[in-house]
């Protein structure tokens, strides 16, 4: 089926606006629907790449319910956690993990100008001790209702 001009004009729009400076990795995220979230919410703003830490089994389920996204933001499954700071690091990306304990900084007191990737640990426990070691700075993401961080 050819691809209709419009249709073409609007893909061209959307993919000169994404980003390739900005990304997320994303470590044993529990639930599905979840990482499902966040990946859609990457496709919102304009992230072209997502990272993860997951078993082959969490990332087809992962992936079956992205509603569609995944064909347009690249997911990189990664081995390990070290494995994939390292592979970001490498590619000039400053980690910021989100951290509700320890040596901790608001977001908002951050400098997120250059290559940034964001790490989002578990639903419950968040970033593990490796993540914690690894990752450039833990950031806080203060919350005005009952959660206390994103």
């Amino acid at each position: 089926m050819p691809l209709l001009p419009r249709r073409f004009e609007r893909l061209k729009k959307i993919l000169n606006c994404r980003m390739t400076d900005l990304t997320v990795l994303l470590e044993s995220v529990g639930k599905p629907h979840n990482a499902s979230a966040i990946l859609r919410t990457c496709d919102a703003v304009g992230v072209l790449d997502a990272h993860t830490v997951y078993s082959s089994k969490s990332n087809k389920a992962f992936k079956s319910i992205a509603q569609g996204s995944e064909k347009w933001v690249r997911t990189y499954n990664h081995d390990n956690i070290e494995i994939a700071i390292n592979h970001l690091k490498e590619r000039g990306f400053k980690l910021y993990g989100t951290s509700l304990t320890g040596k901790v900084s608001d977001y908002r007191d951050c400098d997120f100008t250059g290559p940034t990737a964001f790490l989002l640990g578990t639903e419950k426990w968040g970033m593990s001790e490796d993540a914690k070691n690894l990752v450039d700075c833990s950031v806080f993401i203060p919350m005005r209702g009952m959660v206390q961080s994103l």
